[in-house]
């Protein structure tokens, strides 16, 4: 099966088969893909990312210039007489004619592809400067645009047969300057889906060299598939392989979203077994790769991670695992996703910022959501320095705009209330942290609050620090106003266990974090694993506790169930997963276990099943299955 999947970049959604290849790479035009140029892109990415610099020497050509699609690589394989195989190394010609073409097309549209049809050898210098002026490619800078040149003029060959060249001195001239007599070759070894049993081009390894012994795999810095088609940026190897769903985080700036990221990577890396799935030992790559590393690193040596940038779609901190169900099962890709807080916001509106979805609209599409707050607000202090401060009733603006705001509206995705930093609330308390209301809270075998909300509100209306009641009342505020839009959940945790202290010196060199007493003094995660199983059962990663049962697909608020009856697929079914009543009765344990809340239609179809049944029903037959199967036909 071939599913969809996400440009963990620009948010846009593709089919499986949907993806681009870049032909610097296949050309080795500009040592794409080597370590040095994937370095290259990590320096590149800190830079910007401090504000320190634009394309410099150490830039890299990012865009689309070069890149062209999994139909158009079958295409130039057609035209040399060649086909692509599942695992066949296959050679592959492209005239100079066509190379600049592609770039022009990329760079600008057909005006720009005709343009470049124009151009003659003697103006190669010139059409490429061209092509690197559009607005595609405004941050190349002047030395890899000059790589280019130099490179296109040795990889090219004249390539007319002797018997083809003109005998007049003029004509022979004007032979040779034109670009479709200059070759070049390379070599793609096709991976194709479902290990060739689909005529869908999944990836290539491939060569630049003639006649290769060793076939190597696109790596930009770690394996990928290849390069989205609207951005042009790297694609997670595995994309459209396997289902790919993604976690959004939400809440205010200093919520504890990226440290709680960055927690679960780090509490999945030890605790990968217990938790019952199977681990490859690193993240996917993705655009963040340089902010991942740079994070992880960091939190494992004691010291606070960095703040995610304001600007979002520079700075936006994801990472995606490839995890694999211990047990058996299909592999999922699982991206978490987290954007600045202050894009979420509008202090001046008082509502959610809209412009956040805009600038990076992988936010709304996510299959579940964990809301972050910090209960207390002061307990870590601010490891990056003083921020605008956002009430705690923005988080819940922030959830209800992404709520109204969905890129699926039919298929609500559930939603699980994070309270990071609980831990720290003890000290504001009482010092104790058996003091502390939230970690007293004893959640029951599915790790939720249940039944014990109400008991919070009071618990925390006794509290006279502000800084505690404001977040912990909004956590039981936030429940009252979305349990009837959504799944809700709610779990604490704390990523750090202590306060988090900036680290000021070399990122490439870091030094362990000491105490006072010149101790080396690392993180201590609480409830981080409580989070990943939650979020592991959700997506059907693992099973319920309790049972072997594993959702087939994530719960979602209202969802439809199948009557059964034969050719069944109606319009609800381009929405949303329809469960078969057969099922009904699993799926709402599954969600009794997982959330605090039920929809109404969970609540019509257990009442239909716990109702005794009447005598009249006895003796007309009816079970407890019929009188669910009758309810679910009622409301077909």
């Amino acid at each position: 099966m071939i599913y969809d999947y996400y440009c963990v970049d620009c948010g846009r959604k593709f089919g499986g088969e949907e993806i681009n290849f870049d032909l610097a790479e296949f050309l080795g035009l500009s040592g794409i893909g080597n370590n040095s140029v994937a370095e290259k892109r990590n320096k590149q990415a800190d830079a910007e990312r401090s504000g320190t610099s634009k394309a410099d020497s150490n830039s890299v050509v990012e865009s689309r210039t070069t890149q062209i699609s999994a139909e158009r690589l079958a295409e130039l394989a057609q035209y040399s007489g060649e086909k692509l195989v599942h695992g066949k190394p296959c050679r592959i010609e492209i005239t100079l004619k066509e190379l600049l073409e592609i770039m022009g097309e990329n760079a600008g549209g057909q005006r720009m592809r005709n343009l470049m049809e124009s151009y003659k050898f003697d103006e190669l210098d010139r059409a490429i400067d061209r092509v690197f002026s559009t607005n595609e490619n405004i941050r190349v800078a002047d030395q890899m645009v000059q790589a280019y040149k130099t490179v296109m003029y040795n990889k090219f060959s004249y390539m007319l047969h002797e018997e083809d060249e003109p005998k007049d001195e003029d004509k022979a001239r004007e032979e040779r300057n034109l670009t479709e007599n200059y070759h070049a070759y390379f070599w793609v070894e096709p991976e194709f889906f479902d290990d060739g049993r689909s005529d869908k081009l999944y990836t290539v390894k491939y060569s630049e060299e003639e006649r290769p012994v060793n076939m190597r795999t696109l790596q930009a810095p770690t394996k990928i598939r290849g390069y989205c088609p609207v951005c042009g940026k790297a694609v997670l190897h595995g994309a459209g392989r396997y289902r790919h769903t993604l976690v959004g985080l939400l809440g205010a700036q200093s919520a504890g979203k990226t440290s709680a990221i960055v927690g679960l990577l780090s509490e999945m890396r030890q605790s990968f077994r217990r938790l019952g799935v199977k681990y490859p030992g690193n993240a996917l790559c993705d655009s963040r790769y340089a902010d991942r590393e740079a994070n992880m690193r960091l939190y494992e040596n004691g010291w606070a991670v960095r703040k995610t940038n304001v600007q979002t779609s520079a700075g936006s901190f994801n990472a995606s695992l490839l995890l694999e169900p211990a047990s058996g099962g299909l592999p999922q890709i699982v991206t978490f996703i987290d954007i600045a807080g202050e894009q979420c916001y509008n202090l001046e509106t008082q509502e959610m910022n809209r412009t956040a979805l805009e600038v990076y609209p992988l936010i709304n599409s996510c299959h579940v959501y964990l809301l972050c707050t910090v209960i207390d607000e002061k307990g870590y202090g601010n490891a990056e320095g003083e921020v605008q401060f956002i009430p705690p009733d923005a988080v819940l603006q922030i959830a209800k705009g992404i709520y109204q705001n969905l890129r699926e509206p039919k298929n609500v995705p559930p939603l699980c209330i994070v309270t990071t930093k609980a831990d720290m609330a003890a000290k504001a308390v009482a010092g104790s942290s058996s003091d502390n209301p939230f970690m007293a809270l004893k959640p029951d075998r599915s790790y939720l609050y249940r039944g014990q909300l109400d008991l919070m509100k009071q618990v925390y209306e006794t509290k006279n620090d502000p800084d505690i009641r404001g977040p912990l009342k909004w956590c039981c505020d936030t429940y009252d106003e979305l349990k009837n839009t959504t799944y809700i959940s709610m779990i604490s945790c704390s990523a750090l266990g202590r306060m988090g202290k900036k680290y000021e010196g070399d990122i490439d060199n870091i030094e362990p974090y000491m105490n006072e007493n010149g101790e080396k003094e690392p993180f201590v995660k609480q409830r981080m694993d409580i989070l990943w199983k939650w979020v592991l059962q959700v997506i059907g990663l693992t099973v319920l506790d309790g049972s072997n049962y594993r959702v087939p697909y994530i719960p979602a608020y209202g969802e439809s169930y199948s009557s059964g009856r034969s050719g069944e697929e109606n319009s609800r079914a381009r929405h949303r997963k329809l469960y078969r009543s057969s099922e009904a009765l699993s799926r709402i344990d599954a969600v009794k276990k997982l959330f605090l809340n039920q929809s109404v239609l969970d609540k019509r179809i257990s009442d239909a099943w716990n109702d005794d049944l009447t005598l009249i029903e006895k003796l007309r037959g009816i079970t407890r299955e019929r009188k669910v199967q009758n309810l679910l036909d009622e409301l077909d």
